[in-house]
This record gives structure tokens, C-alpha cells and sequence, in this order.
């Protein structure tokens, strides 16, 4: 069947619910992203405003055969294909963008290349994009080119522990990490970090824990000091850096005494602050996929998500008490507030079944909202999702990935919400730049919003961490419900550097930093 013939292009889909909740629309086609065939996915999209114009950027990646693609904002809602931009390789596994100093508005696309089941290693491939659009092959420089392996994503962080002083000397960019799942080179490590000086990169090895971590990894403060942990979500490992470029496991610390997750089966994890009280909490999404064929039914009965709340530092499992009950054969989940009623809701994408939300009600309780109307196309198999809004109306919209690594193939969807916005669903966006004493990007910044008495918590960085793509989602969305007031918005960036602003009217959109 044609990807346009589909019937649910042209609908707007309602979700069956009595409250007000997102409703969705497919827009791929009139925005300009153009798909001439269907093609692999090894998984989701990677959102991020690479020339800093304010618009969100799209950079599409394929399994196999196909190449990258990568589509600019336009800043009228379309998009327009950079038809000169070619990766070299075409197995790609993971992009990740992330920002290179804090004294310049370039970006750092990385794309991980697999390397042919261990056949044919592959370096990865580095790219410098400035504002003005042009792109700079990087791949060879500083030593990246001495990379090859079986490649998977790439980590940007601080890993240098420098202090806020010596951090702005050093341009305040973030370090990287290259996950891989077999490297030939540089010692046999699984992973490669990278260190950061005014956007010049060296090697620096990562002792001991370099040899532990998987392919897919998220990001997150558990205990809110400022510096990063890594999730390996396969296995669901967590690490700290507890000195410069080094890591120690805190899994046993941190997961509840009783808590057990059978082996290869995370898929995506993504962060969020699903009570408002500051602190960041986790939903894990999973399956078996090495038992999963077309054929198949749901996965086995110890394959239910999880949803694990942050309590001062440590994880509770309150999967059942949230309403987190059902065997799902989930492949990848993001996070944002759908419905501007100020509660961080999730959606879920799935490998056979149908795609869903989980609407946070608050209290701690989800709703599970089935959308009736936008579908796989038969046999095609679902992938993942990044939540972000793409045409700025303040609506929180979906870039959805459809077609399997290998197998039935699929195509990107871009699924507009056009839930009417009412005095009930307000919203404000935050533009996050570079701190003022420009000792820090924006990457990990965390921004509060005060209305009334409920207080929000969000990060600049990804919503959703999956195989695949890592964005980088510098305006912050807040739905405000019926408030039309912030007390007061706060930024505080990874240097600690904060700033505020009082009093600020909903509907709009902010900007803190510079560039």
C-alpha cells in the first residue's frame, strides 16, 4: 500500500476520551518532508534547530541502505530538504546533536555507523553546522577517524568536572562519548569519550566503565547536583561520574532492593518531572524483540513498562499505582504536556500494536488514550517518537518513525496537534542560550516555572532517549492549564549560573541567555 493512499493522512484524529486531550493530524506531506519510498529504521528522529534561527531542523536517519536526511524549518510550519548534504555511510544507528562551545552558535551533528554485524567496522561521522547553513565535515579531524566499530550514539556532557571558571576558559562545550557495540581500535573499547577545549576535541579513555555500557543510553540528575548520570537502557545500568572521565556503577544504590528487569529488554527510557516536585523521574519502555515476529502476539508477562519515581535520589517502582498495568510491546516513548494542562503526559510507540498516550492526570496516575485512527499500515512494524512543537502555535506535536530495522519497511510521520487551544490551555515557551558568563551551553540547563502553586520542572537536552536519535530541544515547553501568569521562570545551567525573570504572561514565547 502507498504511504499516501493511507486514509489516515487526510483525518484528524481524535482520541476517544471525554476531557480535553491532544488530537492529531498528518501533515508529512504538506510540510515538505517528501518520502518517495519506504525505507528501514534502526530507530527515532533527531529534532534540533541546527542553525539557531529559532525553528526546529529534522535529520532523518535509515537502516541499511538509505542515506540521512536532513529537512531546515522554514519557520512557516514546512520544511525544506538540504538536497547537497550526503553521509558518506548509509548503515546509520544513531544521530545526536549537541552544541560545541558556548562562545559560538555552531552544532555538533554526530552520526554513528554500524559496521556490517562486525563485518566491516566504521568510523563515525562528525559534522560542524553554523548558522548560515553550512556544513563541515569533521570526521577525520582530532583523531576521530582512528574510531572503528559497530557504532550506536553519542553522549554529549561534561565529563571534565572543571569549575565554573576554568569551564568558561575552555569555552564551556560539552565533551562527547561515542557508544559503541563492538570497537576494534583504540584498545578494544566498547566506548571513546572525547574531551572538549574551545571546540578542539582530544581522546581521553574511559577506565573501566567504558567497557560495560551499551549502545543505548539516557541522560539524567538523580540526585539533582548538576552533573549527569548515564542510563544504559538495555539492561537498565546506571552510571555516575564521580571524578574527571570516570564512572562508577550506582545501579544496586539506586533502583529499588527487589527490583529486576530481564536482560536486552529496555528499549527507550526518557526523564520527566511527572509530579512537579523538582526532581526528575523515569518510564521505562520495553520488549523482546529477539522473540518478536509479525506473527506474534504480545510479549511475555515480564515485559510490562515501568515508571519509576524519583524519591530523594533513589528510584520506586509506582508502575502499578500509576496505572501502568497492561503487556505492551513497546518500542520507544517521549514525553511532553500534550494538553497544556501542566502535567508532563507520555506517548508510546509500539512494534505491532497501536500507538498510544498516557495522559498524567495527576497524583501520580496515568489514563491510557488509544488513538482510533492514525494506524500502522498492515505489516508495517512501529518505531520511535520525539515530542516537540515544530510550528511553534504551542501545541506539542509528533515525529513518529514507522518500519523496522530490517525487516517490513515504513515511513516518517509528522503528526501535527491541533487540539484548540482555549483559556484552559495556555502555554509558554522558553528559548534557553548560552549562560550570560558564557561558562555553559544551554545542553542540561534546567528551567522552573512557577504558577500559582504548582511548580515545573524541565531540562533542555532530549525528550526521550531511544536507538537511534538524540535531540536537542533548546525551547522548553510548559503548558499553563488556565493560568494565564508565571510567578517566575528560572534557568539554571550546568555551570550553576541562574537567572530569572518575574511576572510573565503566558501565550508567548522567552528567551534566557546569550548566543
Amino acid at each position: 500500500m502507498s504511504f499516501f493512499s493511507v486514509a489516515t493522512i487526510a483525518a484528524v484524529c481524535l482520541l476517544t476520551c471525554t476531557s480535553a486531550q491532544p488530537a492529531l493530524k498528518d501533515v508529512t506531506f504538506e510540510a515538505g518532508i517528501r518520502q518517495d519510498r519506504a525505507t528501514n529504521k534502526w530507530g527515532g528522529p533527531c529534532v534540533a534547530d541546527l542553525d539557531q534561527d529559532g525553528h526546529y531542523d529534522l535529520i532523518l536517519s535509515h537502516h541499511l541502505k538509505d542515506p540521512v536526511q536532513l529537512y531546515f524549518g522554514k519557520g512557516d510550519g514546512t520544511f525544506i530538504k538540504r538536497v547537497d548534504f550526503e553521509t558518506k555511510f548509509k548503515d546509520v544507528h544513531g544521530i545526536q546533536v549537541g552544541p560545541r562551545t558556548a562562545k559560538t552558535r555552531e552544532r555538533i551533528l554526530s552520526v554513528s555507523v554500524g559496521g556490517g554485524r562486525g563485518s566491516n567496522l566504521k568510523r563515525p561521522e562528525l559534522f560542524s553546522v553554523k548558522p548560515d547553513r553550512s556544513i563541515k565535515d569533521i570526521s577525520t579531524s582530532y583523531g576521530f577517524g582512528k574510531i572503528k566499530s559497530r557504532g550506536r550514539n553519542s553522549i554529549f556532557m561534561n565529563l571534565d568536572m572543571k569549575s565554573s571558571s576554568a569551564k568558561r576558559k575552555s569555552g564551556g562545550g560539552p565533551d562527547i562519548i561515542f557508544a559503541s557495540y563492538l570497537g576494534v581500535s583504540l584498545g578494544s573499547l566498547r566506548q571513546y569519550s572525547y574531551q572538549n577545549n574551545n571546540g578542539y576535541y582530544s581522546f581521553r579513555p574511559i577506565p573501566v566503565f567504558a567497557r560495560q555500557l551499551r549502545g543505548r543510553v539516557e541522560v539524567t540528575d538523580i540526585d539533582g547536583d548538576g552533573v549527569m548520570e548515564i542510563i544504559s537502557i538495555r539492561h537498565l545500568e546506571i552510571f555516575k561520574l564521580v571524578a574527571p572521565f570516570t564512572f562508577a556503577e550506582i545501579t544496586s544504590q539506586v533502583l529499588p532492593p527487589d527490583f529486576t528487569m530481564p536482560r536486552l529488554s529496555g528499549t527507550s527510557v526518557v526523564e520527566f518531572d511527572m509530579d512537579n516536585d523538582g526532581d526528575m523521574d523515569l518510564y521505562v519502555a520495553r520488549a523482546d524483540r529477539r522473540r518478536m515476529t509479525l506473527s506474534d502476539s504480545l510479549p511475555g508477562d515480564d515485559h510490562t513498562d515501568f515508571l519509576l519515581e524519583n524519591r530523594g535520589g533513589k528510584y520506586v517502582d509506582v508502575s502499578e499505582k500509576a496505572g501502568i498495568r497492561e503487556r505492551r510491546d513497546s518500542m520507544g516513548v517521549t514525553a511532553g504536556d500534550f494538553n497544556n494542562d501542566g502535567f508532563v503526559d507520555l506517548f508510546i510507540t509500539t512494534w505491532k500494536g497501536r500507538d498510544y498516550f498516557l495522559m498524567n492526570k495527576g497524583g501520580g496516575r496515568f489514563n491510557t488514550i488509544i488513538d482510533t485512527q492514525i494506524r500502522k499500515p498492515t505489516k508495517v512494524i512501529g518505531n520511535n517518537g520525539m515530542a516537540f512543537d515544530y510550528n511553534r502555535d504551542g501545541r506539542i506535536d509528533l515525529m513518529v518513525g514507522q518500519g523496522d530495522r530490517e525487516g517490513p519497511k515504513g515511513y516518517w510521520r509528522l503528526l501535527k496537534n491541533v487540539m484548540q487551544l482555549t483559556n484552559e490551555r495556555n502555554y509558554l515557551h522558553v528559548f534557553v542560550r548560552n549562560a550570560q558568563n558564557r561558562g555553559a551551553t544551554s545542553l542540561h540547563a534546567v528551567v522552573t516555572v512557577v504558577t500559582g502553586r504548582r511548580r515545573m520542572t524541565r531540562r533542555v537536552g532530549s525528550r526521550g532517549a531511544q536507538a537511534g536519535g538524540g535531540s536537542y530541544l533548546d525551547t522548553v515547553h510548559f503548558g499553563f492549564g488556565s493560568f494565564r501568569e508565571a510567578t517566575v521562570v528560572m534557568v539554571r545551567w550546568s555551570n550553576g549560573v541562574t537567572q530569572r525573570k518575574y511576572k510573565v504572561r503566558a501565550n508567548q514565547r522567552i528567551t534566557f541567555g546569550v548566543l
